[in-house]
């Protein structure tokens, strides 16, 4: 495996520089201090993770999305969950409430413990 020195990300051999900071991969993973995160919505969306993404990069959030990968089979295995830290979980919930998500496909809440209702997406 190789990973990328400044945000974390772990790639295949072969790969050789991040695909999101544009850096060269090295071969051991970088220390990172364990922080805990918190999982504020999921999506199947792509376009739904470009705009969190931009959006969370703007304000400096520190985030992943879980399960990213998983958007790019057919059919969709899993959402992708965006996970943030715990401490600024608050922060986010508001920083989102008046997104605009669900271009194409549905998101939710995992705290909610439901798939969104017609009414919803």
């Amino acid at each position: 495996m190789m990973y990328c020195p400044k945000c974390a990300s772990e790639y295949v051999d072969g790969i050789t520089e991040c695909a999101d900071c544009g850096v060269p991969l090295v071969e051991n993973p970088p220390h990172l201090e364990y922080e805990e995160y918190e999982a504020i919505l999921s999506t199947y969306n792509p376009g739904d993770l470009a705009v969190l993404q931009s959006m969370l990069d703007h304000e400096g959030v520190k985030y992943y999305f879980d399960g990213e990968q998983f958007l790019h089979t057919t059919p969709f295995v899993q959402p992708a969950q965006l996970m943030v830290v715990k401490d600024d979980a608050e922060y986010v919930r508001e920083l989102l409430k008046n997104a605009e998500l669900n271009m194409t496909g549905p998101a939710h809440d995992p705290a909610e413990g439901h798939e969104p209702s017609d009414e919803e997406e």
